[in-house]
């Protein structure tokens, strides 16, 4: 009995070990089913999604050009109406500056030609002013040693002097009561030894010989103990001259150029 017993319940483990592993096998085939369907339905969503993304894609592509076509046209569009003010504002700001430089110009011609017109007028009044003078002129050749010690009209022997010559002849004459002095034009004669036998000798120019002339004259006629009176035509140009002799005072006086000296 105890055999059978043993023996049965060998038959009810193996049996159970059948069951269990059959039961294994079926659980095991339907989640390999059941994962195989969700991985198809899963590749199945994926693909759906694939194409949906590939079609947005081609639909994105097909549109863009003609977005940017639009785009494009409307930024030309603007643009264009953008730089049309601008060159218009240009083209005023060239025409603008254009007139106001031919203003100015006109403006500083004008100036210009004031101004040439005012010099010319200067120039001519300075011309007419500038011409000197012809005056005349009545007194007595004397040097300026003599004028300048006081003496007015000195006499022709004074005057026949190496250091009156030397200090320059000219003209004094008295008007309204004063004494004035002119040196005559030329060069003063210079402390030389060019006369006979090694002498002085007057060397002096122009008017001023030709005074040194009227008091030699006027010497050698026997009247040295007078003055030498004369009439005297001639300009003042404005130029001066000092004493240049042995007693020289640095006082100036001015020159008058003669045109004609005549004794009275």
């Amino acid at each position: 009995m105890k055999i059978k017993k043993k023996i049965l319940i060998g038959v009810i483990i193996v049996i159970c070990i059948v069951l269990i592993g059959a039961i294994w096998s079926i659980k095991d085939r339907t989640l390999k089913s059941a994962g195989q369907n969700s991985n198809e339905v899963s590749a199945g969503k994926d693909k759906i999604k694939n194409d949906k993304s590939v079609q947005s894609r081609d639909n994105k592509t097909s549109l863009q050009p003609q977005n940017k076509s639009k785009n494009e046209g409307q930024n030309k569009s603007e643009t264009k109406s953008n730089m049309e003010p601008k060159h218009q504002d240009m083209h005023q700001g060239q025409f603008e500056t254009k007139s106001n430089i031919e203003s100015k110009s006109q403006t500083k011609s004008q100036v210009v030609g004031v101004k040439i017109s005012n010099t010319q007028k200067t120039k001519e009044n300075n011309s007419k002013n500038s011409t000197p003078k012809i005056q005349n002129f009545e007194g007595y050749v004397t040097s300026e040693d003599d004028f300048a010690a006081g003496l007015k009209e000195d006499t022709a022997d004074m005057i026949y002097m190496r250091l009156m010559a030397l200090s320059g002849l000219g003209i004094t004459f008295q008007q309204d009561g004063k004494w004035f002095f002119y040196y005559f034009d030329g060069t003063f004669s210079t402390d030389n030894k060019k006369g006979s036998d090694g002498k002085w000798a007057f060397d002096g120019t122009d008017s001023q010989l030709s005074a040194w002339q009227l008091v030699e004259q006027k010497v050698k006629s026997g009247k040295g103990k007078s003055p030498v009176p004369v009439k005297i035509t001639g300009v003042l140009n404005g130029n001066t001259k000092t004493n240049l002799g042995p007693d020289a005072d640095g006082r100036k006086f001015s020159v008058i150029t003669v045109k004609s000296i005549i004794e009275k």
